[in-house]
C-alpha cells in the first residue's frame, strides 16, 4: 500500500504547477501510473470487503461496494 500511495503522490506533483506547459506523453505517462497507485491502494480494501461476505450475498455486496466507491 505504501508503494500506491507513493505512486498516487509522484504522479500527482506534475500537476501542481498549473502554468508549466506539459507535453503530452509526461501527461499521459503521470495518469496511466496514478491509476495504478490508485488500484494499489483500493485493492486491499476491496480484497478484505468481499473476503467477509458469504458466497450467496456476494452479487448484491458488489453492487453496494460499486455504489460505495
Amino acid at each position: 500500500m505504501p508503494c500506491g500511495a507513493g505512486a498516487c503522490l509522484v504522479s500527482t506533483l506534475p500537476f501542481l504547477v498549473p502554468d508549466a506547459f506539459l507535453p503530452t506523453p509526461v501527461i499521459v505517462i503521470a495518469l496511466v501510473l496514478r491509476g495504478f497507485g490508485v488500484g494499489i491502494v483500493n485493492m486491499p480494501s476491496a480484497v478484505s470487503a468481499y473476503s467477509s461476505i458469504d458466497r450467496a450475498s456476494l452479487s448484491d455486496a458488489a453492487t453496494a461496494l460499486n455504489i460505495a466507491q
